[in-house]
């Protein structure tokens, strides 16, 4: 396969968990660090900033839960690095959303498994219909726009559950479409229109885009 964009952090207390996670990610054309426990993971995330985080639960000194808890409480960009839980726990979606991580992995799993729960999380595809318009913007004047959207983004995700989330969410669609998010503008008007069950997939669009963003170089590293 051909070389990819993006960096995955592993944390998992047994090393045989980690060798298997890194070389199916390798293999796709990722690379990857590993950590052992939650301390250990949140200063990987401080010192590497990943590009996706998949995190075990169950671990020695510090659980998945606290490590997750304590890079969302970091600055910006590492509070919003996408966290996928890997665990063998029967978690539900809403679960999963609650704990402050992005998605799941099963554990056991099949390579195939493991990369197509990850793979939506690496692409690039997303900003490509950005990238089309430094023409016409000029890479300066399109960095500031994808900040503004990126800015938004994150605003709105903390306030999905709000009373005003259609108004948010219909001015979040416009900015996305306009500067070439489709994925996140549909979903988003959708969610504007009323429809509940566009809820969960505006949140994922969200999360995907800005960390599809925070990878690029169209705007500046926050501090």
């Amino acid at each position: 396969m051909t070389d990819q964009q993006g960096t995955v952090l592993i944390v998992d207390d047994e090393e045989a968990n980690r060798i298997i996670v890194r070389r199916v990610l390798e293999q796709a054309g990722w690379s990857a660090v590993e950590a052992a426990d939650g301390i250990e993971a949140v200063a990987a995330a401080r010192r590497t900033l990943p590009s996706l985080i998949v995190m075990d639960i169950d671990m020695p000194r510090c659980d998945g839960l606290a490590a997750t808890r304590a890079i969302r409480e970091s600055a910006a960009p590492l509070s919003s690095v996408p966290i996928l839980v890997y665990s063998a726990m029967p978690l539900t979606d809403v679960e999963v959303t609650a704990r402050g991580m992005d998605g799941r992995i099963p554990k056991p799993f099949t390579p195939d498994q493991l990369i197509a729960a990850v793979e939506p999380w690496l692409q690039e595809g997303q900003l490509a219909g950005a990238q089309r318009l430094a023409g016409l913007f000029g890479e300066a004047e399109l960095g500031r726009l994808v900040g503004g959207l990126r800015e938004q983004l994150e605003s709105a995700v903390t306030e999905l559950d709000g009373t005003a989330i259609p108004t948010i969410a219909h001015r979040v669609a416009g900015l996305a479409g306009t500067l070439g998010f489709a994925a996140v503008s549909a979903s988003w008007l959708a969610l504007s229109e009323g429809d509940e069950s566009a809820r969960d997939q505006a949140r994922r669009d969200a999360r995907m885009a800005i960390a599809a963003i925070d990878r690029s170089e169209l705007v500046a590293p926050h501090h």
